[in-house]
């Protein structure tokens, strides 16, 4: 079975000082991001 490259996910995050919002390890190793990198974000309130 051929690797597949995962290019997004959907996850939950909290809002913290100073409007600090922290992606996941898990969330960064699988898609690869690091320090520095430039992400695409949709915001939409939960609760």
């Amino acid at each position: 079975m051929p690797e597949t490259e995962i290019e997004e996910a959907m996850f939950t995050a909290y809002v913290r000082k100073e409007g600090r919002i922290t992606v996941a390890k898990e969330i960064r190793d699988m898609l690869s991001i690091e320090e520095g990198a430039l992400v695409e974000c949709k915001i939409k309130k939960v609760k």
